[in-house]
């Protein structure tokens, strides 16, 4: 009688891993663009009050922006520190900085410019030098 092999060869497993490996090698960076975005969308819900701030310190200052965060009103830079951020922070001529404090973009910034046309303020965002434009939401492209 012939004898019937009922497992898996080593080539029918080498090729479950080569499979699962070439999905992970797809997925994992996917994964990791769509989470850093999650995670920049929040950032960006926490500049917002920032944002208001600032424009209605413009207003009632004569149409003069903040330098930092004391002058906009605002509490230091670390007092806004949240799970995804190390804090905002107002620079020269009103300008938002919100550092993230997630990977792989801790220690990088998004960016938020006020631009005033005479009737309404407009706000630009980028982010900083090592922020990928994939990464940001398409207000922010």
């Amino acid at each position: 009688m012939r004898s019937v092999n009922r497992g898996f060869t080593i080539i029918e497993l080498m090729m479950v891993v080569a499979v699962v490996s070439i999905l992970a090698i797809i997925a994992i960076p996917a994964y990791i663009e769509y989470t850093s975005r999650a995670k920049i969308s929040e950032a960006l819900v926490f500049a917002d009050e920032t944002r208001t701030t600032v424009s209605d310190y413009f207003f009632f200052h004569g149409q003069t922006w903040p330098s930092n965060n004391a002058e906009a009103g605002l509490g230091p830079k670390a007092s806004y520190a949240k799970k995804f951020i190390n804090g905002i922070e107002v620079k020269t001529d009103g300008v938002i900085w919100v550092e993230l404090s997630f990977s792989p973009l801790t220690g990088e910034s998004v960016i938020f410019t006020p631009d005033y046309d005479g009737h309404r303020i407009a706000w630009d965002c980028t982010g900083s030098a090592g922020v990928p434009n994939r990464f940001l939401p398409a207000s922010c492209r």
